[in-house]
């Protein structure tokens, strides 16, 4: 299993390297990392350091042209591509992602996605390059998103390549480091080559003025926005929380993963205000009975309103306001008989 892993992890390593040669407009053509192995010395070079390799044996590897597949690496890819390709449920998943998925998502003053909106130390928000054009703060999500649509019906090289980049490029408002370190983790004992450094907004967000900002960037009430992300480990046992020292942001990624210390948030929205809900560890439905554990989640209060929201104060209301709209505008084309009736 551990051959088979290493293979397709070169594979892989490959594959990026010739992606990243063809899309210069990412800027991370330090991230190929194949022709700075040095098999012989049992060393890689990252960033102008040297550091001892796990393992110097790559026989798929052609030290002349690193980065093209061999015979049966081709082989290998096509195959798992028809497989990827021709799987019905997989299709299913994908059609459902397209019809209802969203780069962002605003509900009720709440500013939802997933990871980042990328800056810079200042808090200004980054550029990047798409279709020939740069793109910053919502235009570079509003953008993003007809893209990945746009991969989805007709599929490109040059799109499916950024799609790629949102997995794992520095500016790509779905990873928010600087790296990710796949080569380094599979072939470095050296835990400093294995280091991936956050984007300035997983501390700016604790900031009241960047909050502000990034609200009114996406067209939110500053007032009484909220930012909703996940992506990165809430750290209960080391001290931190989910809701961020600035008031207006939560962190709530978790769903009972070891790596995510095992808890999981619900978020928590009705005519009441916000909620934070954690749900702590959960063994079995013998283990809750036989110890006598009540399975209720810690019910965090973020924000209350005063008074009581009514229906019409939410989203659901403006959505019943707009169809109360669209039924008089009919009402009064049959009245003025611009509808004939029937």
């Amino acid at each position: 299993v551990a051959r088979m892993q290493k293979a397709i992890a070169i594979l892989q390593f490959k594959l990026e390297g010739q992606l990243i040669s063809r899309n210069p407009q990412f800027e991370i053509e330090h991230r190929k990392l194949l022709h700075q192995i040095d098999s012989a010395g049992n060393k890689i070079s990252i960033d102008g350091k040297d550091y001892e390799l796990k393992d110097s044996l790559f026989p798929t590897i052609d030290e002349k042209d690193p980065y093209a597949l061999n015979s049966e690496e081709k082989q290998c890819i096509e195959l798992l591509t028809q497989s990827f390709l021709q799987s019905p449920l997989l299709w299913a998943h994908m059609q459902f992602l397209a019809k209802r998925g969203a780069m962002h998502l605003v509900r009720d003053n709440n500013l939802i996605f997933h990871a980042c909106v990328p800056c810079a130390e200042d808090g200004s928000f980054l550029s990047l390059e798409i279709d020939g054009k740069p793109y910053a703060g919502l235009a570079m999500f509003e953008k993003l998103h007809t893209v990945v649509l746009r991969a989805f019906r007709k599929p490109k090289t040059v799109d499916l390549d950024l799609l790629w980049y949102l997995w794992s490029g520095p500016k790509s408002p779905w990873f928010g480091k600087d790296k990710m370190t796949t080569l380094e983790n599979y072939l470095i004992e050296d835990s400093s080559a294995r280091t991936e450094h956050k984007n300035p907004y997983f501390s700016l967000i604790h900031e009241e003025w960047f909050c502000k900002a990034v609200l009114e960037e996406f067209g939110v009430d500053s007032s009484e926005g909220l930012i909703v992300n996940g992506h990165v480990p809430v750290k209960i046992e080391k001290g931190e929380s989910p809701v961020k020292k600035s008031g207006m942001a939560v962190t709530i990624d978790g769903a009972f993963s070891e790596a995510y210390g095992d808890k999981g948030y619900t978020l928590i929205l009705d005519q009441h205000g916000s909620f934070l809900a954690q749900h702590h560890h959960f063994e079995s439905v013998e283990h809750a009975i036989n110890e006598g554990k009540d399975i209720v989640p810690q019910v965090q209060e973020i924000k209350r309103y005063t008074p009581v929201r009514t229906l019409a104060d939410t989203e659901v209301g403006a959505h019943i306001r707009e169809k109360i709209s669209i039924l008089e505008n009919l009402v009064a084309a049959y009245r003025n008989n611009s509808i004939a009736t029937r």
